[in-house]
């Protein structure tokens, strides 16, 4: 919103400067763009009056003009043709410089001396085009300042107007703030209108059809007027606000816009069919050509202004061509309405059209304001283009809009502002907002805005209020008070993120996918019916056939994550998830266990090449993750079982993790068909365990152990066993002995085949030996390696397997 400084000062008295009003309107919430000297450009441009013409002699487009300066007469050779002897103008002397960046020199025009320019608006900056010269007023007087001749010694503010405060879209607005703000009074503009007309009642009549988008419609006539030019006072005026001028009622409707707030519309009286105005809806498809030429297809919801055969207007946002005013009217019937927000909003975006009527109805114009702007409108109608005003005005406001009482709390409001006002100062505050205040008792008031105040329908509007007038720069800082408590560790959120570190460090990547999934991947799964995988919840508005479901286990999201990156060339390949699943257990909420699922294919290390091949992914590396996953959480007793009871995986490949004696997960290779249903021609390692368990039972906490001060002495043995007895037996066996010096067992290697008999394996391991007080002799370690196999003899019926 552009805000003349002068016009500001007619309404409120003040000595700031432009820079100080600026400042205390921003403090105030007003936020203050820019400031705009509008004189700017126009030095060495004064008054002149043209004494004499005559043609060029040697150029039939150009004119020689003698022209006064008050102090001399000067030669100017001029190319416009709107001007005559008598005219004063805009004269430019040698050495001005206009906005354009032109320099005025004496120059020769085919022969004739020239000793400066005569203007046209375009020239001093005041219009983008203009068809001759600007021909000023008769009391401008010769010689002076163009600047001051024209008002232009004056600065514009712009104003970021936010869209809560519509009552600041106008000058009046802007001065009733700064009138609070300075404790001044606000003086409102002339708007006593001399009726000397017939009876309104006589000349028209108006019909509110949709009182719902269109709670107050008032209107005038007036009769005889002479439509023309504008006084210069008020197209500079509303050169300053940022509008161009038409002619003086149109002018008059915009500058009342600007002044006050409120849209007005002028139609030609006599365009009006039936003399009857009719506010109703739009029929869908209603064809409309509004101002701009354009002709525009409605929608039903749509408000039309419509006379007693077609539509005049589309209500809040533009007029219409068949009944602007023109040069020929003599005969006009001016609008003040109050049409709903929410009705011109979306009128405005579905045309296309946004307006300075429409930007102002759509935030909420003032519905008892409307009757001084009309009257002001009026009163400056007959004033500049003389007629006579109707006596009354047709006004239909079935509902008057009433604003709500707001009780606020003293107490509350200082809270808020961690400030020490009493009643007293805050009703004054309010009060100089024109709000009505009314003690409630208790520490208590209510507050009832003017409806020039949509925005004020609370407490906390009321304190906002309070706080901007009082002035942000008087409220103290203080820093917040805050209670610091300790926190509450979430073991689900350490576990998850130990679980992700754990699987990165080696080589797994994360996979987020959506918590959908299509029922029949289950049917890939090969799940009989009675498994609690199909206890699956149905969305009621999926995304997608394919996404309809909420998924019982994380695999499938992944088996589709594998075979979509294997169709794109992506031969290696490790995901892990960690995320809900959600398992009906009837009416009510679902069951919502956290799982984290892993699954693999392709190389062993991406690039590594082992014994001159690469090495891929097995059963043991998986296993080895899972293992690794689980030391890291601090979890111990874990053992795999066989399990060959999972429809989806090998059935001689694949284990059940039990943790505690219960079951917390499996592990292994995915069954063949699994992998051909999904067009994936490589064997896929994957494993799901129940995390939300896991945690239950992470009970190990990690100590601190020094760094070994002696060397440890490692021992390997391989053993023949039966093909039923796991790994795991071995390693207990070991464990079982409680030998001190026993540190670690790894297993190295697995072997099946000649020369090892049917029905066995072979099991190579690593035994670390270490004693924390002393080094070890080869006679002590091999006294306890002694002990060790002859366990695994007795216990697990092993044979060494001689090197």
């Amino acid at each position: 919103m552009r805000i003349s400084y002068n016009w500001l000062k007619e309404y409120v008295e003040f000595s700031l400067t432009p820079q100080q009003v600026a400042d205390r309107l921003t403090l105030a919430g007003l936020e203050v763009e820019g400031l705009e000297y509008l004189g700017g450009g126009l030095s060495g441009v004064i008054v002149g009056r043209i004494a004499s013409m005559r043609p060029h002699p040697d150029a039939d487009k150009l004119t020689l003009c003698d022209v006064e300066t008050g102090s001399e007469v000067l030669p100017i050779v001029c190319g416009a043709k709107n001007m005559k002897p008598g005219d004063r103008v805009p004269l430019a002397l040698v050495g001005a410089k206009l906005p354009d960046g032109t320099k005025i020199k004496k120059a020769a025009l085919r022969g004739q001396t020239s000793l400066g320019m005569l203007c046209s608006e375009r020239e001093l900056g005041l219009a983008k085009e203009s068809n001759g010269l600007l021909i000023l007023p008769e009391e401008a007087q010769v010689g002076e300042d163009i600047v001051k001749a024209l008002g232009l010694d004056d600065w514009a503010l712009e104003v970021n107007v936010t869209a809560n405060r519509p009552d600041c879209l106008s000058h009046v607005g802007i001065a009733r703030e700064v009138a609070t703000l300075i404790r001044k009074p606000l003086r409102l503009p002339e708007t006593a209108v001399k009726e000397t007309g017939e009876a309104v009642r006589n000349l028209v009549a108006v019909e509110v059809e949709d009182a719902e988008l269109c709670p107050r419609y008032a209107g005038r006539v007036i009769k005889g007027i002479k439509v023309g030019p504008s006084p210069s006072w008020m197209r500079t005026r509303l050169q300053a606000a940022g509008v161009r001028s038409i002619n003086n009622v149109v002018d008059v409707t915009n500058y009342v816009l600007m002044e006050l707030g409120h849209p007005l519309h002028a139609f030609d009286y006599d365009l009006l069919e039936d003399r009857k105005i009719i506010v109703r809806s739009a029929a869908e498809g209603e064809a409309f050509t509004t101002l701009d030429g354009v002709e525009r297809r409605l929608s039903d919801g749509m408000l039309l202004i419509c006379d007693g055969a077609r539509p005049v207007a589309l209500a809040g946002v533009m007029g219409g061509q068949n009944s602007e005013v023109t040069d020929g009217t003599k005969d006009i019937f001016i609008e003040s309405a109050y049409f709903d927000p929410g009705s011109v909003r979306r009128t405005s975006k579905k045309v296309g059209l946004h307006t300075e009527a429409s930007h102002r109805f759509e935030r909420g114009a003032d519905p008892e304001g409307l009757i001084a702007a009309l009257d002001r409108a009026a009163y400056l109608i007959e004033e500049l283009a003389g007629g006579k005003v109707a006596t009354g005005r047709v006004d239909e406001y079935p509902n008057p809009v009433m604003m709500p009482v707001v009780e606020v709390r003293v107490d509350r409001i200082n809270g808020v502002l961690g400030a020490e006002l009493d009643k007293s100062e805050m009703a004054d505050i309010l009060e100089r907002l024109q709000m009505v205040v009314t003690d409630a008792g208790n520490g208590a008031f209510t507050v009832q805005a003017p409806t020039f105040r949509p925005d004020i329908t609370r407490e906390a509007d009321v304190v906002e209020e309070v706080a901007r007038i009082y002035g942000y720069g008087k409220i103290k800082s203080a820093l917040p008070q805050y209670a610091m408590t300790p926190r509450t560790p979430d073991r689900t959120r350490e576990a998850s993120r130990t679980v992700k570190e754990a699987l990165r460090s080696i080589g797994y990547n994360e996979a987020i996918n959506y918590s959908f999934i299509n029922p029949a991947d289950l049917d890939r799964f090969m799940l009989p019916e009675d498994d609690f995988r199909r206890r699956f919840i149905t969305l009621q508005n999926p995304l997608t056939a394919e996404q309809s479901v909420m998924r019982t286990t994380l695999l499938p999201s992944l088996m589709g994550n594998l075979a979509w990156n294997y169709s794109r060339g992506v031969r290696d390949l490790k995901l892990f998830e960690i995320s809900k699943v959600f398992i009906s257990e009837g009416p009510g909420l679902p069951d919502e266990p956290l799982r984290v699922a892993g699954i693999a294919y392709g190389a062993r290390d991406f690039g590594s090449v082992l014994d001159g091949k690469e090495k891929d992914v097995d059963y043991f590396d998986t296993k080895g993750a899972v293992e690794m996953l689980l030391d890291r959480l601090g979890v111990d007793g874990a053992s795999c079982k066989p399990a060959a009871d999972i429809p989806f995986m090998h059935p001689g490949k694949s284990a059940w993790l039990m943790v505690g004696g219960r079951d917390a997960g499996f592990l292994g290779q995915a069954h063949p068909d699994l992998v051909s249903a999904y067009d994936l021609p490589v064997d896929v390692y994957l494993f799901e365990l129940d995390l939300q368990s896991l945690i239950g039972l992470c009970g190990r906490e990690p100590k601190y152990a020094p760094l070994p001060k002696y060397p440890a002495v490692d021992r390997d043995v391989a053993l023949i066993l039966g093909e039923d007895v796991p790994s795991s037996s071995v390693v207990r066996t070991i464990e079982s002995l409680k030998l001190d010096i026993i540190e670690d067992i790894r297993l190295f290697d697995y072997y099946a085949g000649r020369p090892i008999p049917d029905g066995k394996k072979s099991l190579a391991y690593t035994i670390d030996y270490r004693a924390a007080n002393r080094t070890l002799t080869d006679e002590e370690v091999n006294a306890v390696h002694a002990i060790v196999v002859a366990a695994l003899r007795d216990k697990l019926g092993a044979e060494v397997r001689e090197q």
